[in-house]
């Protein structure tokens, strides 16, 4: 696998994250502080971006870092799109305490994100 292959693996995936989450690519380089012509390349799969954009891409998105370099089939109800949902959610806190009484793992998980959430 060559860097083109990685760098077309890594445009789908952001593409597909980015849609998901109802993002542009306007949100994105205005969150991470890019210019556009950059956020453009990262989606057209001219360019990748460094390790720390790659993180704060993946922390934006609420995704694994892994979900934007490997190349696979996401799946439709991951847990990270689970606390995203329920993030927009009214009832967000009375869903936390249900998930929490049943599952303090992923109660932790929730709480992390909430915490980014509110940034």
């Amino acid at each position: 696998m060559d860097t083109n292959d990685i760098n077309i693996i890594f445009s789908n995936n952001l593409n597909y994250w980015l849609e998901r989450r109802g993002k542009t690519q306007a949100d994105l380089y205005k969150k991470l502080n890019v210019s556009s012509a950059t956020a453009s390349d990262w989606s057209n799969g001219k360019k990748m971006p460094k390790a720390d954009k790659l993180v704060q891409i993946s922390k934006w998105l609420m995704i694994e870092l892994s979900d934007l370099l490997e190349e696979k089939k996401p799946s439709d109800d991951t847990i990270n799109d689970i606390i995203f949902r329920l993030a927009d959610d009214e009832n967000f806190r009375q869903a936390v305490e249900i998930i929490y009484n049943s599952n303090e793992e992923v109660f932790e998980k929730i709480f992390d994100y909430e915490k980014l959430l509110m940034k």
